[in-house]
C-alpha cells in the first residue's frame, strides 16, 4: 500500500520506506529463510519480473519521448526500476548458488553490514559533487558511472577496513544503541 501511495500520491517520496516495509514483510513471513532451500523461487520470480519489465520499459520509452517531465514518466520509470531491480536481485540469488558465492560474499558483505552508513555517506558525497559539478539530472552517463564506481569502491575499502576492527558500522552502532536503549560493544572482543 505504501508503495502504491508513493508512486501515485506522493511522487515517489515514500518509495524507500515502502521498499523497507516490503523487505521487513519478506523477513517476517519467512521468505528470506526459504530462499536458500531452492533455486526455483528466485528463478521463477526473476522470470516473471523480467516478463513484466519488458513492456514497462517500452511504455517508459514512449512516455519519456512524449512528456519527459510529466508525472507519468516518473511513475513508469519508478515501476520499471523496481522490476529491473527485482530481476537483478533474483539473478544475484541464483549466482549465490554457484562457485561465485565466496567472491560475491567478499564483495557485498562489508557493504551490507554497513548499509546505513554507506547509504548516508553516498548521499552526502553525491550532494557534494552536485555542489561542484551541477545538477545530477544534467550529468552524462560516463560521469554517473564514474561516480557510482568511485563511491562504491571507496565504501567497500572503508567498510572492509572498518569491520576488521569493529563489529558494526558507526551509524549501525548508533542505531542499535538508540533501538536497544543500551550501548552495544563496538569493538570485536
Amino acid at each position: 500500500m505504501v508503495l502504491v501511495a508513493s508512486l501515485f500520491v506522493t511522487d515517489g517520496y515514500l518509495l524507500a520506506p515502502g521498499l523497507l516495509l516490503v523487505g521487513a514483510a519478506l523477513v517476517r513471513y519467512g521468505v528470506i529463510d526459504r530462499i536458500e532451500q531452492s533455486a526455483k523461487g528466485p528463478a521463477i520470480t526473476g522470470a516473471l519480473l523480467a516478463v513484466a519489465a519488458a513492456p514497462t520499459l517500452a511504455v517508459q520509452v514512449v512516455v519519456q519521448m512524449n512528456n519527459p517531465a510529466g508525472r507519468a514518466a516518473g511513475v513508469v520509470t519508478a515501476i520499471a526500476g523496481m522490476l529491473i531491480g527485482g530481476v537483478y536481485v533474483c539473478m544475484l540469488l541464483l549466482m549465490l548458488r554457484t562457485p561465485l558465492r565466496a567472491a560475491l560474499h567478499a564483495l557485498f558483505a562489508p557493504l551490507g553490514k554497513m548499509a546505513l552508513t554507506n547509504y548516508l555517506t553516498a548521499s552526502i558525497l553525491v550532494l557534494a559533487v552536485a555542489h561542484l559539478h551541477g545538477r545530477p539530472q544534467d550529468w552524462t552517463q560516463p560521469v554517473l558511472l564514474a561516480l557510482a564506481v568511485g563511491i562504491l569502491s571507496a565504501q567497500w575499502v572503508f567498510s572492509t577496513l572498518w569491520l576488521r576492527r569493529y563489529r558494526f558500522g558507526p551509524l549501525e552502532w548508533l542505531w542499535r544503541w538508540a533501538t536497544w536503549g543500551r550501548r552495544p560493544a563496538l569493538q570485536h572482543a
